[in-house]
């Protein structure tokens, strides 16, 4: 009886352990350095009660991914001599993920394949205003991004996690892009590119 629990114990020894995932972070990319004296993030992103959303499994979340891109791409360097604008508003509107369940086929060859179970759809939306002295909007920029993935009925809860990791990382570069060029395009006076 011994032996057997120090086998079942040496086998649980063995088991693969779940990955860590870290926070994104995107302090490898040149900061945007903007003639302001602040940035502010705001997230008004409300979680919707259910309906397929699955923000709160994520290995990795979302709003804060994007808080975080803001962070750290965002340099405020003080350009009062451009006049009144002062501060940049970066409102997260959409960080969203949703699982929806796909239909299954019938009948004795089902039983033998390995199905599409699961659909995710990827969602980010983001809205940058520059606002003045007096909280008037003077210029903005906005970016929105998705992306959808499926997976197989074996897929494990790690093959799920690593999926939902790689969508999310997919996206934020998406979104870096998108919001970088709008950027360049709609606040380039207050953008320093010395």
């Amino acid at each position: 009886m011994l032996g057997g629990l120090v086998g079942g114990l040496a086998g649980c020894a063995n088991a693969p352990t779940a990955p860590v995932y870290g926070d994104l972070t995107f302090d490898d990319k040149p900061p945007i350095r903007l003639l302001l004296s602040n940035v502010q993030v705001v997230n008004s992103y409300e979680l919707p009660d259910n309906n397929g959303h699955i923000e709160s499994r994520l290995p990795v979340s979302l709003s804060r991914s994007m808080a975080r891109w803001a962070k750290d791409r965002l340099k405020p360097i003080n350009g009062q001599e451009v006049g009144a604008p002062d501060t940049l508003v970066f409102n997260i509107t959409e960080a969203s993920m949703r699982e929806t369940a796909l239909p299954h086929k019938k009948g004795f060859r089902a039983d033998f394949t390995d199905e599409q179970a699961y659909r995710y759809d990827g969602d980010l939306s983001a809205v940058l205003e520059i606002r003045d002295v007096h909280g008037v909007k003077v210029a903005s920029a906005e970016g929105h991004v998705s992306r959808s993935a499926t997976v197989l009925e074996s897929a494990t809860l790690l093959d799920k996690e690593r999926l939902w990791y790689d969508m999310t990382k997919a996206m934020m570069a998406d979104l870096d892009k998108v919001l970088t060029d709008n950027m360049a395009q709609y606040m380039r006076r207050y953008i320093s590119y010395e």
